[in-house]
């Protein structure tokens, strides 16, 4: 069950729940002015060693757009958390869609290839404002809609090396290039 949260209520109504990610939650809300569907990340601040700094470098992360990146439209905090807002899109992400493929089933030797090159054609645009996914896996991999002739969006640019350095749990990866984080 959803827990609401008077941050995220004065801007968002609450649809549903989508699982977790691997910081914290994900909900689907509602924004009250454009009615459009957003994701949010929920990561509780329980998980970080420090928050000095978290919600300045999230918001550095709005800046990143590009036609194949799914991105960050708002970031807001509040005693616990913090919630990380972006594009919605229908079509689920490519993890969901390769669960659903059987042994009788195969795809479009076209529609990979163009799944892969629009995803590189973000992390290109990434890599040259420095902002380096370092999480890249199909469940990072947005898709507009549910039919093969749908754009990918590569979803949580940079939040590996946000994160990975304020938590406390131990598990944090190392971050190679520090001059690489915003």
């Amino acid at each position: 069950m959803a827990v609401r949260h008077g941050v995220l209520e004065k801007k968002y109504i609450f649809e549903y729940d989508v699982g977790q990610f691997s910081f914290g939650t994900i909900q689907v809300l509602k924004d009250r002015d454009t009615q459009k569907l957003k994701s949010c990340k929920t990561v509780p601040k329980s998980l970080l060693k420090s928050t000095s700094n978290v919600l300045q470098r999230l918001k550095a992360l709005m800046e990143l757009q590009h036609p194949h990146i799914c991105s960050i439209t708002d970031v807001l905090e509040d005693g616990n958390s913090f919630y990380i807002i972006s594009e919605h899109w229908q079509g689920g992400d490519v993890q969901d869609w390769m669960d659903r493929l059987d042994e009788g089933t195969w795809l479009q030797e076209q529609t990979c290839a163009t799944y892969v090159r629009q995803a590189v054609l973000a992390l290109t645009h990434s890599h040259l404002a420095k902002i380096y996914h370092r999480d890249l896996r199909p469940s990072n991999l947005m898709l507009t809609s549910k039919m093969p002739d749908a754009t990918v969006k590569v979803g949580d640019f940079g939040l590996a090396a946000r994160f990975d350095e304020f938590r406390g749990d131990g598990q944090a990866l190392e971050c190679r290039d520090r001059k690489s984080v915003v």
